[in-house]
């Protein structure tokens, strides 16, 4: 009668709040970035029994880094996989996001030069 479900909807990518800060860092940080978290990714890999335990509190927060400067589930579920397979610690998920993201934004710009997508 009276009763009303619950309202749920996706966050706002857009603008506001730390996923939208990190989709408008420049290139060049959201490389370095990229860069750290695929090295942590590396690191836990060098430590064979600690390593596969700090996996598991890695992986969810990698995917999650990557996704919010990406806005790309695909790359999001690779880096978490990529960190909970054993032995695939030295992929660089990120990275390649990083490529991938550096490439689309410059076809972009090369189509539209007046896009402001870099």
């Amino acid at each position: 009668m009276g009763s009303r479900r619950p309202q749920y909807s996706m966050p706002d990518d857009s603008g506001a709040g730390l996923i939208g800060l990190f989709r408008r860092l420049p290139p060049a940080v959201k490389l370095a970035l990229s860069i750290l978290v695929d090295l942590v990714g590396c690191f836990t890999y060098l430590f064979p029994a600690v390593g596969e335990v700090a996996d598991v509190w890695w992986a969810p927060l990698s995917a999650s880094i990557i996704y919010a400067m990406y806005g790309s589930v695909f790359y999001a579920v690779l880096g978490f996989a990529e960190e909970m397979l054993p032995g695939t610690d030295l992929i660089p998920t990120a990275s390649l996001a990083w490529m991938y993201d550096y490439y689309k934004r410059r076809r972009r710009l090369a189509r539209d030069p007046n896009s402001g997508a870099m």
